[in-house]
């Protein structure tokens, strides 16, 4: 016997989910090419369960991808497109894939913020790491005869 298909979503909990959700994506507000959406994608343990599931278009479907994204968030993003690029753009779903990129890379990032000159622990502070790294591109420059 096959198990079942992990992300086959049951006829009745799509029902209360457009039900729920009004049959309007809930990013974008359109009623045409409707999908049901995890919001904790099953390749992040999530379930499907109704409160795990939302109505998206296929636009904001595919925008939105594997993130784990409110959709607080995914409007943000799409206020930033529109206020960068042209309205009927062929590239809309890499372009503001490439802004949620960006901005989850600058929230890890600044958790990651590390601090050189407090770390007790480390051996070489951030001007010596600076240093070195001058003293290395001047024997470079040396050898390639530009010094």
């Amino acid at each position: 016997m096959s198990k079942q298909y992990r992300r086959w979503i049951p006829t009745r909990v799509r029902k209360t989910v457009l039900e729920r959700d009004g049959n309007t994506c809930q990013v974008c507000s359109s009623t045409t090419d409707l999908c049901i959406s995890h919001i904790i994608p099953p390749s992040e343990n999530g379930s499907n369960t109704a409160d795990n599931l939302q109505v998206l278009c296929r636009t904001c479907v595919a925008i939105k991808g594997n993130y784990v994204l409110t959709i607080e968030d995914m409007r943000k993003y799409l206020v930033l497109y529109e206020a960068q690029w042209l309205e009927d753009d062929k590239h809309k779903i890499g372009r503001v894939k490439s802004l949620i990129r960006y901005d989850l890379w600058e929230q890890e990032r600044s958790r990651q913020n590390i601090d050189w000159t407090n770390d007790q622990d480390m051996k070489r502070t951030k001007d010596d790491v600076l240093h070195s790294l001058w003293e290395r591109h001047k024997l470079f420059l040396e050898r390639k005869g530009c010094a």
